[in-house]
């Protein structure tokens, strides 16, 4: 086993005080509650079900051990992230040439067609080890921020200043399987003063602001008109109290998201003598694509193949078998889903049956965590269906053990190396049989998809994929940096499904036009807005006492 999954001898007692950023690179594998904080309660007198309803104690943080008053510096970090995110995509916006490469590289991952990257990409070169590389190096020189591409310098590395990046991917083939190509990346980010503590303090402003919008009405029904074709058929008076809460708070990000979305289910509560005081958070959420692909064309036209043809699910379970999420979409109903049982201001891990089991995950309070993302994918390629079972993602934190000192590390490590089950059936269109196209390529199609998860799991050296990311505080600046290492079996794909994948990505990459909104611009418009909402300096006092 790779040492990335040991630990490492003078590393497991080096604390770190960034959780923040775990949190935040963790919602696709981690523990999705970001905002989740150990032994919190929600003020009695403020909540319409204050026995059950746990979904705020888990997403915002009421009665937190943030210590004392939100500070300016916690509202003036964040916002500087905000303009560091803006200023990243107008560097690029301003140079087409370094956008549409970055775009090739992509677009050459997808369509499997690595050899042209290899050889002619115009910002690859060949490194005194005969690997084809590229590198990034970007600097926030305010108010613009600069990117170049190409052979630069990444060393010696300047000092940390929020916006730093720096990182490399490189190309190199196998020489003992010549249909493999290795491929290495790693890249560091400076966040500047980005400090946990300022971090938590931030928290507590949106905790006490949604405290207030409580306070200023007896009903949420006077207080929130939500729009009818806001919410489902399923919605019962619990699930209309936590989505009113939520519009009341982010009142710009909830709009932006009711124009082509649908909540059909938020939470439900469980029998208190099995659960206790535990609230099930079940998000249901429906895309209306229709109206998503007229508002946002170029993002639809990018996601379009997923949102329509990929079903897939996931679920995270401990090393003892238990499960605190489930999450997943289909492509048939077009809908996205969350599972997860809210106890304690944490994520109860549940059996088999649902049940608790009596353990909590809080973010703060876990140092050490191992568990595994089972996933299944069922594929439909216009009638030729794919199904993958029992993809496997092993994932592992190593966390701080104490806060205090001013020098903190974490990191968070994932890995793939035992390969899924997979299946194909149908007929392509509806006319070539999976029998027919396996006649006129060699082997069979089934034959060469399991083998190209084989030859990745277990290639690498017998590493598989492997993936770290190193969390870093020090001095009053914050730190990221991450390794990705894998072997792709590329060309093990047969020349008919290569070509069948480069034709419908051509097909779905038709550029709409180019003033055509983007959901990531309009979405971090609207947190800004949201965030400027309950910002102190606008109206020192009105947000939180003692000011």
């Amino acid at each position: 086993m790779s040492k990335r999954f040991q630990r490492r001898p003078g590393r497991a007692r080096r604390p770190s005080g960034l959780r923040v950023s775990l949190l935040a690179c963790a919602l696709a594998l981690c523990l999705p509650a970001a905002g989740a904080l150990a032994r919190r309660t929600m003020p009695q007198e403020l909540a319409r079900f204050p026995e059950r309803l746990g979904y705020w104690r888990t997403i915002l943080p009421f009665g937190s051990e943030a210590p004392g008053d939100p500070t300016d510096r916690a509202f003036d970090e964040i916002e500087e992230l905000i303009s560091l995110v803006r200023e990243m995509r107008l560097a690029l916006d301003r140079n087409p040439e370094q956008t549409k490469a970055l775009i090739d590289l992509r677009n050459a991952f997808i369509k499997l067609d690595l050899d042209e990257v290899m050889e002619n990409h115009p910002y690859f070169f060949t490194k005194p080890t005969g690997e084809r590389a590229m590198r990034i190096v970007g600097t926030w020189k305010k108010p613009e921020y600069e990117i170049q591409l190409g052979d630069v310098e990444l060393y010696p590395a300047p000092p940390p200043q929020m916006g730093n990046l720096a990182g490399e991917i490189s190309f190199s083939r196998n020489r003992f399987i010549p249909e493999s190509i290795k491929m290495r990346s790693h890249a560091r980010l400076d966040l500047g003063p980005l400090l946990f503590r300022e971090l938590l303090d931030s928290w507590a402003v949106f905790n006490y602001q949604m405290a207030q919008s409580r306070i200023r009405a007896e009903k949420w029904a006077a207080k929130v008109k939500i729009p009818g074709d806001a919410l489902g058929p399923n919605v019962d008076e619990g699930d209309r109290e936590a989505y009113g809460q939520w519009m009341a708070s982010f009142p710009k990000t909830a709009r932006l998201l009711r124009e082509f979305a649908v909540v059909d289910d938020v939470v439900t509560f469980p029998p208190t003598e099995t659960f206790g005081d535990a609230t099930w958070f079940n998000l249901n959420l429906h895309m209306d694509t229709e109206a998503f692909s007229r508002i946002y064309p170029k993002t639809y036209i990018e996601l379009k193949f997923f949102f329509e043809r990929v079903t897939w699910s996931g679920a995270f379970r401990t090393k003892d078998g238990g499960e605190f999420l489930q999450l997943g979409y289909n492509a048939a109903t077009r809908s996205f889903w969350v599972k997860m049982l809210l106890k304690d201001g944490g994520i109860a891990v549940t059996d088999g049956l649902g049940s608790p089991t009596g353990r909590v995950l809080s973010p703060v309070e876990v140092n050490d965590l191992e568990y595994t993302v089972g996933i299944n994918a069922h594929v439909d390629f216009y009638g030729l269906d794919l199904d993958i079972r029992g993809f496997p993602l092993d994932c592992k934190y190593i966390g701080p053990q104490d806060w205090s000192v001013d020098a903190r590390q974490a990191e968070f490590a994932v890995r793939y190396h035992r390969p899924p089950t997979v299946k194909v059936s149908g007929a392509y269109y509806n006319l070539f049989p999976t029998w027919f196209i396996d006649m006129i390529i060699p082997g069979t199609l089934e034959e060469r998809f399991t083998t190209f998860f084989t030859l990745m799991a277990r290639g690498n050296g017998g590493d598989g994929v492997m993936s770290l990311i190193d969390f870093e505080e020090a001095h009053g600046q914050h730190r990221m940096a991450g390794e990705l290492s894998l072997e792709l079996p590329y060309q093990i794909i047969s020349p008919v499904a290569k070509w069948v994948i480069e034709r419908e990505w051509a097909e779905l990459t038709e550029r709409p036009d180019p003033q055509a909104r983007r959901l990531l611009d309009d979405l971090r418009l609207a947190i800004l807005e949201d965030f400027q909402r309950i910002d102190p300096r606008k109206e020192p006092g009105k947000y939180y006492p003692g000011k």
